[in-house]
């Protein structure tokens, strides 16, 4: 589906639209939200040779099959090639409903399931941006 790439990430924004202070922690974050008919994924990672914390951001939409799950899943360990294994993969996802369980499944790894309510409501509510905060979540382990 769409793959949208940005050259790096600005901070998270507060409530009021203002800028947030972030810690990264991890070289890396994966945020999903997930819905009936697809997911969006978010990647956060260090850019390569970036000495000041540079962040790049990756997002891609998958639908919601078995095999678009795994072809998600695999995007993202080639996106983070030398960062993450499958067995090791940290993701931060949505429990929305049920919809996040066949992408449990589909990835295994070590998930953080976070009630949406949880994952800091936006003044703007889009996939985008919801998969953008969950991945922020990850890469500073704030919920996690």
């Amino acid at each position: 589906m769409a793959l949208h790439k940005t050259p790096y990430c600005p901070p998270p924004t507060s409530h009021a639209g203002d800028p947030v202070e972030h810690q990264v922690l991890h070289p890396y974050g994966v945020g999903i939200d997930t819905h009936s008919k697809f997911i969006q994924v978010c990647i956060l990672f260090r850019a390569a040779g970036c000495d000041t914390g540079g962040i790049k951001r990756l997002e891609r939409t998958f639908l919601t099959t078995f095999s678009d799950l795994q072809r998600a899943h695999g995007w993202t360990l080639r996106v983070l090639t030398g960062l993450a294994e499958p067995q090791t993969l940290r993701y931060c996802i949505e429990s929305t409903g049920t919809y996040h369980c066949p992408v449990l499944i589909a990835w295994g790894g070590i998930p953080s399931v976070v009630n949406p309510l949880l994952a800091g409501p936006t003044r703007r509510k889009t996939d985008v941006l919801d998969a953008r905060l969950l991945a922020h979540h990850s890469i500073g382990q704030v919920l996690v």
